[in-house]
């Protein structure tokens, strides 16, 4: 058993980055304790990533020869641990790189380190004249207290990250030429939930990668966009953080003076569309390429109206009462032989924590493709049909337009997918040397692999997936069945304590 188990982590790390090779020839006598707060608060679920500075880097910073050692993440106390370190200079970053704290480690013992997050962020940038027609000072700030990290490059782009939902990108602004303000304003006014108070235009796009975006004048040929994604539960409070203000340019209009874009007659402003079915989803499109036909009140069809040989659309359809592998038999078995279709499985369209099933199927010029998953006591499924024509520009425009259909969908109630209900869990198994070995399987179908180290993995219906390295697994009652290297080793589930 402590063989096979020495084997699958050999085949795990040899597709992570976790440390250099040669370093399990050396002890390992060190350890770092890294503290995270702002003002003076824990900041926990913050990952960070620990490299060591190589011998060779004269620089402390971002040296090509550092040895990248890992992902932590920060408890509940707003620590975490890195053990095992040799005696040299470390350096912790952020996952967004906006922050770097170096520590020595000089052998065995602790070393205690620690991040005081910023609470305000301000930088001053000089407008392009030859871009915006005007030059002068825009000066940017931000407030970054009760749990956000940000950061300002050169040209008045400010990022934020929250820190409460591990990093996630929270909002982005960043300054419009007239040009580009008259084109965003334009397209904005296209959306029900357009609106223009105080010189400030806002709209808001609902779903899981909705945002709500608002756009104002800072002075004559000079703008500014700030984009909040729907992960944050208050886009005006996260506006209210932004300090934009612009001096030194000639004198301008009043802001509350300019006037929206007259819409091109030729597209009347409503290009883009919103498909809603009645089973609990919306897809977006452009009507300019696309045309949607219902085919039944639980079908609908999206036709490519580009250049195209062939039929190019998307067809989504909800099937009640059958399972995903049955529904995609049904739409299969007439494209070829089931050993000539590619089988594979992933994040559903539109999810983060939901499973699906693809299956492909090519032949010279033709891909026919179909996605299923199971949704609301039924099946939704997408096919697509897409016929190449030889001219890659076209093709790609073909490619990406019916690949942006299906990216566009939203869920207004995505219910829990029962057929795998019985999976999730924690199980164990002992090693000959008395050692405990686990494999976590999640809801959301992450999960983590506990050996001598701890692996993330992503699991399927019959696979663990592991940087790279499949294992195939069955689940029997409450035990977990794994092969490792030939031999299938059992897991007993583990009862919540």
């Amino acid at each position: 058993m402590k063989k096979i188990f020495a084997i699958l982590l050999v085949s795990v790390m040899m597709f992570t980055t976790m440390a250099a090779s040669t370093s399990a020839l050396i002890p390992f006598p060190g350890t770092d304790i890294l503290t995270v707060t702002q003002d003076g608060k824990p900041i926990p679920g913050v990952t960070f990533e620990l490299y060591r500075v190589s011998q060779y880097q004269k620089s402390e910073f971002y040296g090509e020869n550092d040895t990248f050692l890992g992902t932590y993440t920060t408890d509940a106390k707003g620590t975490l641990t890195a053990s095992h370190l040799t005696t040299g200079l470390y350096y912790w970053m952020d996952e967004m790189w906006v922050t770097k704290t170096v520590f020595r480690v000089t052998g065995a013992g602790y070393v205690h380190t620690y991040v005081d997050l910023p609470t305000s962020i301000e930088s001053t940038v000089t407008t392009d004249s030859d871009m915006f027609g005007v030059s002068g000072e825009i000066t940017v700030k931000a407030d970054l207290s009760g749990g956000f990290l940000g950061e300002i490059n050169d040209y008045g782009t400010v990022f934020l990250y929250s820190t409460n939902k591990g990093l996630d990108l929270a909002a982005i602004g960043f300054t419009l030429t007239k040009a580009e303000y008259d084109e965003e304003s334009q397209y904005y006014s296209t959306y029900e939930t357009f609106k223009k108070e105080d010189g400030v235009i806002s709209v808001y796009e609902e779903g899981e990668y909705g945002y709500t975006a608002y756009m104002f004048m800072l002075t004559d040929g000079v703008y500014y966009e700030l984009v909040v994604e729907n992960t944050e539960p208050d886009a005006a409070k996260v506006l209210a953080r932004l300090t934009v203000t612009a001096e030194g340019f000639p004198e301008a209009a009043e802001p509350a003076d300019f006037d929206l874009p007259v819409p091109d007659p030729e597209d009347d402003g409503h290009e883009q569309m919103t498909y809603m079915s009645p089973d609990g989803f919306q897809i977006r499109y452009n009507a300019l390429s696309v045309e949607s036909r219902e085919l039944d009140d639980h079908a609908a069809e999206f036709v490519y109206l580009g250049e195209g040989n062939g039929a190019n659309k998307v067809t989504v359809r909800w099937i009640e009462g059958k399972q995903p592998e049955e529904a995609l038999y049904d739409t299969t078995f007439a494209w070829a032989d089931q050993e000539q279709i590619l089988r594979t499985e992933g994040f559903f369209p539109g999810t983060t924590d939901k499973w699906g099933y693809w299956r492909t199927f090519t032949d010279a010029g033709l891909t026919k493709c179909a996605i299923a998953g199971e949704y609301n006591g039924g099946v939704l499924m997408f096919v697509v049909e897409s016929v190449l024509t030889g001219d890659d520009e076209t093709d790609m425009t073909v490619s990406d337009t019916l690949a942006e259909i299906i990216d566009s969908v939203t869920y207004f109630d995505f219910g829990e997918q029962t057929m795998y209900s019985y999976i999730p869990g924690v199980y164990a198994s002992a090693g000959e040397d008395g050692a405990e070995y686990r494999v976590t399987l999640n809801a959301d179908h992450t999960g983590t692999l506990s050996f001598q180290d701890t692996v993330e993995i992503l699991w399927g219906s019959t696979e663990l997936t592991a940087d790279g390295t499949t294992f195939a697994y069955t689940i029997e009652g409450d035990f977990l069945f794994v092969d490792l290297d030939g031999e299938w080793v059992e897991f007993a589930r583990q009862t919540a304590e």
